[in-house]
């Protein structure tokens, strides 16, 4: 559940019956389970300062992940998420059997740190006896998740991919890229693909689902942090268009 389908829903007195989200929306997922406001949960994105969430594992020299745990449970402190008034699903991907954990009890702050847990960015997060990393690995649109019969509102943020960008202009004159800048952007379209292919899955096997996809090609990049209130104008005019 994105900010700007949330604020929508609340203007028309649209009743949510249920959510499950994962990697860092399932963060609004949890705060809309919460009963935060749309105001307070953008207030809280933009009064984070994201660097003093750095906390390197030098061991494996990516993010270990504790300062964002800590973070978290300033909000959630030690909620559960089978006490809240609206059920939660924060789904993440156990890498001992490489299959889904629907998190639906649990702390809410250990659930979410599972859900954050970003290959290559952060460390795998342990609960009991089992490591968690991000579900986008297996699928990123967790329509299944949902168990109500009423209507199901899925929200895909992902951009579209655009050709190559192998050369750069400098005082008029054409040069190439460099290896690593090349390379980033395969693995960045590798990436999309793979998230686009999970998509589309999901949604096959969910055809009745309602889809918002707002389109931030070219205008907003996924980690503009400083721009989120660009981000929630662009999906809340999407949203409006959708008949829900």
């Amino acid at each position: 559940m994105h900010i700007w389908v949330y604020k929508h829903l609340l203007e028309h007195e649209v009743e949510i019956k249920e959510l499950a989200w994962t990697s860092m929306w399932a963060i609004v997922a949890a705060m809309i389970a919460i009963k935060m406001s749309p105001d307070d949960i953008i207030k809280y994105f933009k009064n984070i300062n994201y660097l003093k969430l750095v906390d390197l594992n030098l061991i494996f020299w990516i993010l270990s992940g504790k300062k964002v745990r800590k973070e978290l449970k300033k909000v959630f402190k030690d909620k559960r998420i089978e006490d809240l008034d609206i059920p939660l699903t924060i789904v993440a991907t156990n890498i001992e059997t490489w299959e889904s954990e629907y998190f639906k009890s649990w702390k809410i702050v250990d659930a979410l740190r599972a859900s954050l847990s970003l290959p290559s960015i952060f460390t795998p997060h342990k609960i009991n006896e089992n490591h968690f990393i991000d579900w986008w690995i297996t699928s990123n649109l967790p329509i299944e998740a949902i168990k109500s019969k009423h209507k199901i509102i899925a929200v895909s943020a992902l951009r579209k991919t655009s050709p190559l960008n192998t050369h750069f202009t400098f005082w008029r004159f054409k040069f190439v890229r460099n290896f690593f800048e090349i390379n980033y952007q395969i693995l960045h379209r590798t990436l999309l693909l793979l998230l686009e292919n999970n998509e589309k899955a999901s949604i096959e096997d969910n055809p009745k689902a309602i889809i918002i996809k707002p389109d931030f090609t070219d205008i907003l990049d996924y980690y503009s942090f400083l721009k989120l209130d660009e981000f929630v104008e662009l999906g809340y005019e999407e949203t409006k268009k959708v008949k829900i």
